[in-house]
């Protein structure tokens, strides 16, 4: 999955740099140019007109225009908008007073070279109740006034069309057709439902994210305690160092962000075309297919019916090991994608869209993790200043906000960039979107995740942990921007303006009062009791009897390292060679190992008569072979014969093991058994069983079986549960009585007989 891995990694971090402001990209129907006079009858808002028609009394189709800053105000509700027929201006700039007379009509003319308000008062003398400006381009000219005139006595409204809506009204009103329309620019509701929905999935995406990337850290401390207590150190070093997956953000990585985002944000408004989303929406495509392929295998795993089928892997060329689940649901997320990018400029695109966006954020927020409060603060400090620069002091260099024109994807006949979640404006006349960037939700759900990892290691409630407090902190915040939002007019407002300081806020506060803010602020985790020493901390009250062993334990220590110290002359003399008299030989291509007769004779009667002077048994050049033992495994046994410990890694136990059965050094095969015993696990003990049978070792084999038996669901269920009983059904006969017999003995113990009725599970 390396490739792939990329692929999507490349993907995430694109559309983290792509994230934008919380904002209402229909665009604004009300703009405040304080830029542009204004005067006594010249002070009006410029605001988006709606014209809708009707040819020969059918409805037809409806314009969109643009008032003036001088004229009458229109009225904000349809039916309060009076029906009006339409004529053409002779000459067709209204200039000169027309030459068709007028009782009443809309007069349609085009933009000319006279200023507007002369066009109007002359349209107004002919009698005219409104006009209609075609303008030069598809864009809509702010009409103003000029300086010195008197506009006071204008008393019709004045609309500007975009030149391919006026000239289809033109070409209908010279085909004879009898066109009449209504003027009107409706007003937006203070709130939309689309927002609250949109609040509520920004706040249930973190939700989301923030339960699974704790649990999975929990769960990641549970196997390491657990490895701890067991004492198996070369398994607790494997598990440590072995990548999840897990990016670590880092205080020079979260100010870099700022710089890379800006550059790309930069790019992107120079080279915005419709090619360029082209390829946003195949990165879009590619992240959000590992998004909710993660998303979707991660939940399926849940059940058991197809957990045995996450937990079986296949090799697949370039991609490595591939789990079975996987590949079953690659298709259908692939193929999702696909729809959605074909159907992307349908109505119900955004559903799709909203899918293929959320599974994304959760997955990042479960891949990107915030060590500590100090990078959360950073990386959350520098997002606050660039949020804030590109919405509103870019307008100030570009004469307009970078950061809403790439989201709203201006100059890119595209309804902007994919990266970015959506609800369609459901109560709102003039429609559009209510959106919100990844990285409104991305970067605040950091320190979100954050919190809630460390309250679950620090075994935190939620009342008394910073959870809650921070999530809270989000919504309320993320609640505010959209308040702020339509105070203005829905003009776009960068939400990390107000998230930020709620979240770092909470944090400070909390961490402060509660006395953790320097454990926060520099480890971020919480200072847990090592696994063999949380006995001790649980039995105080016996402390005292505790000392009076100890005593005693180290009388007896003592005394044992005073013999090891006298018995150490032994190991000297194998590892100098001192006198050695016999030589061993591994079973691969290695140099043998010299040794002594009078040792390997004491340990096992297996190598005294082997040492026998017997020529027979004994190889002229007075040396043996151990045909079933590597070099490396070999230089182990040796080593346990002189000292009797063993220090030899994990991998070697079972050659040891079995070596010490055939060799008959019971001792080292009590070690390499109690070793096994030690480190059972629902992983190993299918492998430890089969061990254990080749010698009949019935201690090891019993204990193998006990664990069987009081784990059997996650011992059973796995796919290699099926390999082991065609390998060994006689083993898998001794599994199922046993668990029988445990299964008949609970119910005694609970008062339930064993009949027809009460049937165990046979697995």
């Amino acid at each position: 999955m390396i490739l792939w891995k990329s692929l999507s990694c490349f993907s995430f971090v694109f559309g983290l740099l792509l994230y934008s402001a919380s904002f209402v990209c229909a665009g604004d129907i009300v703009h405040h140019d304080d830029s542009l006079p204004q005067r006594p009858g010249c002070n009006n808002n410029f605001v988006l007109v709606k014209v809708p028609t009707r040819v020969n009394g059918s409805e037809y189709t409806e314009y969109v225009g643009v008032g003036a800053r001088f004229g009458p105000t229109l009225e904000s509700k349809e039916k309060h908008a009076t029906l009006i027929k339409l004529a053409i201006a002779d000459p067709p700039d209204c200039c000169s007073t027309p030459k068709n007379k007028l009782t009443g009509e809309v007069i349609l003319v085009h933009r000319g070279k006279c200023s507007f308000t002369t066009k109007t008062k002359v349209a107004e003398a002919a009698g005219a109740s409104a006009i209609l400006i075609i303008n030069n381009s598809t864009d809509l000219f702010k009409m103003v006034c000029e300086k010195g005139e008197n506009v006071l006595d204008i008393t019709i409204p004045v609309v500007m069309l975009p030149v391919d809506a006026g000239r289809s009204l033109e070409n209908i009103v010279k085909s004879n057709a009898i066109v009449t329309l209504q003027l009107y620019s409706p007003k937006r509701p203070a709130v939309d439902v689309a927002e609250v929905f949109l609040w509520l999935m920004a706040v249930g995406t973190i939700l989301c994210a923030s339960y699974w990337s704790a649990w999975t850290v929990r769960e990641e401390a549970i196997e390491q305690d657990k490895l701890l207590k067991d004492g198996s150190d070369e398994l607790l070093q494997l598990s440590t160092t072995s990548s999840r997956g897990v990016v670590e953000v880092t205080v020079i990585s979260a100010i870099l962000f700022v710089v890379v985002a800006s550059c790309f944000l930069i790019m992107l408004y120079k080279l915005m075309s419709f090619w360029f989303i082209e390829v946003l929406v195949v990165l879009f495509c590619i992240g959000g297919v590992e998004g909710l392929q993660t998303c979707l295998v991660s939940l399926l795993s849940c059940f058991r019916w197809f957990r045995r089928f996450g937990e079986s892997y296949v090799k697949v060329p370039f991609l490595g090991a591939v789990s079975y689940l996987t590949l079953a649901i690659c298709p259908f997320c692939i193929a999702f994608a696909v729809f959605w990018a074909v159907k992307r400029q349908y109505s119900y695109a955004w559903i799709g869209q909203d899918i293929l966006g959320i599974s994304l954020i959760i997955t990042v927020l479960q891949i990107v993790r915030v060590p500590n409060l100090k990078v959360g603060f950073v990386l959350l400090s520098c997002a606050f200043m660039y949020d804030i620069f590109w919405v509103f002091v870019s307008k100030w260099w570009f004469r307009e906000s970078v950061m809403i024109v790439v989201a709203r994807g201006d100059r890119s006949g595209e309804d902007g960039i994919p990266m970015l979640l959506k609800i369609p404006r459901m109560f709102d006349p003039w429609g559009g979107y209510s959106i919100i960037g990844f990285g409104d939700i991305i970067l605040p759900g950091l320190l979100v995740t954050f919190a809630l990892r460390y309250d679950w290691l620090a075994n935190k409630r939620l009342k008394s942990g910073y959870f809650l407090g921070t999530m809270s902190a989000y919504g309320l915040g993320l609640l505010i921007t959209y308040i702020a939002l339509n105070l203005m007019d829905g003009h776009g407002q960068p939400a990390l303006l107000y998230i930020v300081p709620f979240i770092l806020g909470t944090l400070f506060v909390l961490g402060h009062k509660r006395g953790d803010l320097k454990t926060l602020w520099t480890t971020g985790e919480p200072d847990r009791p090592c696994p063999h020493s949380l006995s001790d901390h649980r039995t105080e009250s016996i402390e005292e009897a505790a000392d009076l062993a100890i005593s005693r334990l180290n009388k007896l220590m003592t005394e044992a390292e005073q013999k090891a110290a006298f018995l150490g002359g032994l190991v000297v003399s194998f590892k100098e060679q001192m006198h050695t008299d016999v030589l061993v030989k591994p079973g691969e291509e290695a140099p043998p190992i010299p040794t002594h007769k009078a040792v390997l004779a004491a340990r096992s009667k297996v190598f005294r008569n082997m040492l026998d002077s017997d020529e027979c048994k004994t190889s002229p050049e007075e040396s043996i072979t151990l045909p079933d033992l590597s070099h490396d495994e070999l230089k182990s046994l040796l080593e346990f014969l002189y000292s009797g410990n063993l220090k030899a890694p994990y991998n070697q136990y079972r050659s040891l093991y079995l070596a010490a059965d055939k060799y008959d050094i019971s001792y080292l095969q009590d070690v390499c058994r109690n070793h096994f015993i030690a480190s059972l696990s629902s992983r190993n003990v299918l492998d430890i069983l089969e061990l254990a049978s080749i010698p009949c070792d019935t201690i090891l084999k019993d204990a193998a079986i006990n664990h069987i038996v009081k784990h059997m669901e996650e011992v059973v269920v796995p796919m290699k549960y099926e390999t082991f009983v065609q390998r060994n059904p006689d083993l898998s006969v001794e599994i199922t009585r046993a668990y029988l017999r445990e299964t008949k003995a609970k119910a005694k113990d609970h008062g339930a007989p064993l009949n027809g009725n009460t049937r165990p599970r046979i697995w």
